[in-house]
């Protein structure tokens, strides 16, 4: 309902917006000049009436899925997508991200790789895209030599969350006792992340190592330092709940709990800091 009421409003304000721009010239400057403007300015109504059309036809296009997101019914929304996406074979990038959602959602983590297999012989550009959301049910059912494999693809191309997919390949490769390339990830990693998020998660990792490593004993002391002068625990303990927009930060966020709380314990700093 919500939805339509804003689809409404937007083509009534639209649509006043034009009217406005139609009849000012005639209020402001008079019939005689506003036909001499109008001659001159003709572009501008047929401009706006464009971008109106352009933007509603967006909506309509995808009125359906709209209406499902904001119903909430993710099961719903699911057999949609499989519709349009797995059956129909349409790829657009909004349907693939849904899905995925959809998927994350409802648990139906299995079904990730036959999108994976569509994408890969259909449209192979969306699979760099998509990339962490692809490898993620890998690493939740803890297939780590397939999650390499599969990150090996993209982790030296520029995808989204590009660190966040090189830190879950490090840990993957952890898993699997290739403790050397591990952690010479996680030491790249750890001088080039910025997300606080990540950064504790990396030290964290990194952490067994310190007393095999002089490299990883000197990293992680100077940069948990660095990270208990610029953080409080509850500020980042916030962060990390009001972070929604990254499906890996939701997946891997029991660990970076556990990160956090190892920074502050090790630390002794004031969680409230």
């Amino acid at each position: 309902m919500k939805f339509k009421l804003i689809f409404l409003l937007f083509n009534i304000l639209i649509f006043l917006s034009f009217a406005l721009v139609i009849f000012m010239p005639v209020m402001m400057l008079g019939s005689g000049y506003a036909g001499s403007f109008w001659s001159s300015s003709w572009y501008l109504p047929r401009l706006l009436l464009l971008v109106v059309i352009g933007i509603d036809l967006y909506f309509l296009l995808y009125w359906r899925l709209f209406s499902l997101l904001e119903t909430g019914d993710w099961s719903l929304l699911k057999g949609y997508l499989e519709k349009k996406v797995l059956q129909q074979g349409s790829t657009r990038s909004l349907f693939v991200r849904s899905l995925l959602h959809a998927y994350f959602v409802t648990g139906n983590l299995s079904q990730v790789q036959q999108l994976e297999d569509l994408l890969r012989s259909k449209k192979p550009g969306l699979m760099k895209k998509f990339v962490l959301e692809l490898g993620l049910p890998k690493l939740i059912r803890k297939d780590n030599q397939q999650l390499i494999k599969f990150f090996d693809e993209f982790r030296e191309k520029k995808v989204p969350r590009r660190n966040w997919v090189r830190f879950i390949h490090a840990f993957a490769s952890l898993m699997e006792k290739e403790h050397s390339e591990g952690r010479e990830e996680l030491l790249q990693l750890s001088n080039e992340v910025k997300d606080p998020l990540l950064k504790v998660l990396v030290i964290y990792t990194l952490d067994p190592f310190r007393n095999i490593d002089d490299q990883a004993f000197g990293r992680v002391d100077r940069i948990r330092e660095e990270m208990l002068q610029a953080y409080g625990k509850n500020e980042l303990l916030e962060k990390l709940e009001k972070t929604k927009d990254n499906i890996a930060i939701i997946v891997m966020g029991p660990l970076i709990k556990d990160a956090i709380e190892w920074l502050y314990a090790q630390g002794g700093h004031d969680s409230e800091n």
